[in-house]
Order: structure tokens, then sequence, then C-alpha cells
């Protein structure tokens, strides 16, 4: 994966809509947009070797947006050129951790520790069961 043309494609190729944010902010929040969401066609994308772009569109359900564009919204600061900046940084990440290969995860079997504190759970409440039981008066 490229970093670099990754992050030059997503300035030069995306879309980006400027709404009114929530949260505080004074009267001054009314009246200006600083909310930003940022979309890109995934075709777009230069950097992706086609192994990243199929994990990319298999990973990524929450940002995938009919299945050919990735977005991103952002309301976190007041401004409206950080708030851009952060899109664009928060896209990169969200696509270098989809493109990144999953740790695969090897089984494991308990240890012996734990074994044996199961079969003491378990005799305990084998214990408890027969005490509950009725008495047999005959014997």
């Amino acid at each position: 994966m490229n970093r670099e043309a990754l992050e030059e494609s997503i300035r030069t190729n995306c879309d980006i809509a400027f709404s009114r944010s929530s949260g505080p902010g004074g009267q001054h929040v009314n009246k200006v947009s600083t909310r930003v969401r940022l979309t890109i066609s995934i075709d777009h994308l230069c950097g992706l070797s086609p192994e990243e772009l199929e994990r990319l569109l298999t990973y990524h359900k929450k940002f995938l947006i009919s299945s050919k564009y990735l977005q991103v919204s952002v309301e976190d600061t007041r401004s409206q050129h950080r708030n851009r900046e952060i899109a664009v940084s928060r896209m990169v990440s969200e696509i270098e951790k989809a493109a990144a290969i999953p740790k695969q995860r090897k089984p494991s079997s308990p240890n012996k520790a734990a074994k044996e504190r199961r079969l003491k759970e378990k005799k305990q409440l084998r214990m408890k069961k027969i005490l509950r039981s009725k008495v047999d008066p005959e014997g």
C-alpha cells in the first residue's frame, strides 16, 4: 500500500459536502457549516493492490455506501478546515485498517488449572443438588 498516493487520490478525487454541526458552540454554530462529509468512489483510490481492494469491500460495511463509495463524516471541531483534514486522515487510516491482512486465530485449549476449576465447580453443583433432594426415610 502506498500511503502517499492513497492520501493524494483522496484529496483530489473526493466529494466534500458541508452541513451544520451539532453540539456546543453558542450562536455562531447556527450560522456556519462545519460538519464535513467526505465521499469517494472506490474506483478513484490509488495505491491499493487488488487484494487490498477486495479486503476493503468485505471489511468496511460501516463506511461503504451502495458497495461503490466510501463515506466519512466528521464534526469534531468548530473549524471547517480542521474537520476536512481530520476526515481525510480518518479515511486513510480506515482504508489502511481494512487493507491489512487479518491475523490468523490459533485455537487454544484450556490449561490444567482451568480444567480442574471446571471439574471442582461441577462437583460442588452436583453436591448442592444432592443435598436439595428428598431424603429416603427407609434408608
